[in-house]
Formats: structure tokens, C-alpha cells, sequence
């Protein structure tokens, strides 16, 4: 598989929304560079070159059907690859970053959605990454002040794809482990093998990535019924709580507070 890694910011000249080229919503990133590691092979793209740019294409077009591997997949590259003209729901990947979420036995330790690339590397291989330089080159690309930074940020991507597939092992290793201890992962009422479990985490990423372009259909007369019914029904719901543990005031019009 193609461990990737994208180097991009929001672009600000354009609008947040519906991306009339592919008719995705999600916004229109300015991507700085890309990198990939599969097997011995290793490369760096700037992707602000037109020739290089077109030179990254080119090249993935012809390796895509490898998968990819990831960190923060849904987040980050499956959004600069349909910008590149890829499809992202079709293309087989490996998400690290949800992987080491799932099967990490410790809380992650801020709001983040799921573990850093450091943490997962600190945490699954006793790794240390210099997230100082990774604050710097991150900081660089967001402002989108690249200009004079080009060969340090590409050389800072290449580190970030590293350890993707090391990540991948370690996930492998821990979920054998899990699997041998009393604390099992099941899916339903079964013991899934790997592959079956990477199959199950990696739909339900595909599945919120549909969603986040497609939106979840509803019925519009449904919700409207729904709305007018909610005053009665919370009415009816607070006096049956009153009723057993008298927990609520009555107003002067006899509705609870």
C-alpha cells in the first residue's frame, strides 16, 4: 500500500461549500506538497508546481489501485485527493489515525477526534516525533506562508509517512493481543478475524464520508409534525416525572418548570 501524507491549507479565496467540480461538499484546500513511501520507493511532489503537480497525478493514477494508508484519511488526504480529480470513497485505505483510536487502551489526552500522528507513534511504537518542528512546518503551511520554506515543509512530509505502515503492524500486533485477553472485540455476536474487522472500521469511515457529501435525506413534513408535537410531548413526559417524584413547579397557566 501507499503511505501519504498532504501538506495543504484552507484556501481562502474561495467560498466554503458545494465544489462545483465535483459536486462534493467539502472546502477548496490549497495543497503545498504530498508525499509517499511504498516499499523502497520514497517521493516528494510541490504540488504549487504545475509540472510537478501534473508529475504526482500521473504517478498515482497508476499506483492507486495499491490502497493507501493514511493518518486522519477522512480529514485530510481523502479531501486533497478528490481535489486532485480522485475519487476518495473508491480507493482502499487504511485509516491509522481511527485504527489507534479504537484499539489504544488509554484516553487520548485532548479534544482531538482521534490520537496524533505523534501520540500514535509515541504510544504504538515508542516513537518520539519533534512535534516542535511539526508546529513550526504545520504553522507555515495554515498561515500559507510557504515561500522560502519549500524543501524544509516536502522534507517534513516525507517524516510523516514514515511510520504509517509501522503503525499498521503495531495496530495488527495490539489487536492480537486484544483478541487473546478476556476483552474481546466483537462485531454482533462474532469474533471478527483482521481483515474482517479493518473491513468493518474502514465502511463506517467510507459511510460518514458519503454522508458528509450527500447529507442524510429526511422528510421535511416529518420534521415540521415533529416540531409541533415536541410542546405537548414535553408537557406530557415532565408531568409523568412529577407525578412519580414530584421534581417539578407548577406556573400560574398549570405547566411545569
Amino acid at each position: 500500500m501507499i503511505s501519504i501524507d498532504f501538506e495543504f491549507c484552507t484556501d481562502k479565496s474561495k467560498d466554503w461549500g458545494l465544489d462545483e467540480e465535483f459536486k462534493k461538499n467539502f472546502f477548496s484546500m490549497k495543497l503545498f506538497c504530498v508525499a509517499v513511501r511504498m516499499g523502497g520507493f520514497q517521493k516528494t511532489w510541490w504540488l504549487q508546481n504545475p509540472d510537478e503537480r501534473a508529475g504526482f497525478v500521473k504517478w498515482f493514477d497508476t499506483h492507486k489501485d495499491e490502497g493507501v494508508i493514511a493518518h486522519a484519511y477522512e480529514l485530510a488526504e481523502a479531501r486533497c485527493l478528490q481535489q486532485l480529480g480522485f475519487d476518495r470513497i473508491s480507493l482502499d485505505f487504511i485509516d491509522t489515525c481511527t485504527l489507534c483510536r479504537v484499539l489504544n487502551k488509554e484516553r487520548v489526552p485532548d479534544k482531538a477526534k482521534g490520537p496524533s500522528y505523534a501520540y500514535a507513534c509515541k504510544t504504538f511504537l515508542n516513537v518520539d516525533i519533534d512535534t516542535d518542528l511539526k508546529d513550526l512546518m504545520r504553522e507555515h503551511c495554515i498561515k500559507d506562508n510557504t515561500k522560502g520554506h519549500e524543501e524544509q515543509i516536502m522534507e517534513y512530509c516525507l517524516s510523516d509517512v514514515q511510520y504509517l505502515e509501522p503503525l499498521v503492524e503495531a495496530c495488527y500486533s495490539r489487536y492480537e493481543a486484544i483478541q487473546k485477553s478476556p476483552n474481546t472485540i466483537s462485531i454482533g455476536n462474532t469474533t471478527p478475524d483482521w481483515e474482517s474487522f479493518l473491513g468493518t472500521i474502514m465502511d463506517a469511515i467510507k459511510c460518514s464520508m458519503i454522508i458528509a457529501d450527500n447529507g442524510i435525506p429526511t422528510s421535511h413534513t416529518a420534521i415540521m409534525k415533529l416540531q409541533k408535537a415536541m410542546t405537548k410531548f414535553r408537557a406530557d413526559y415532565m408531568k409523568q416525572m412529577d407525578d412519580k417524584w414530584h421534581c417539578f413547579k407548577a406556573r400560574k397557566d398549570g405547566s411545569l418548570t
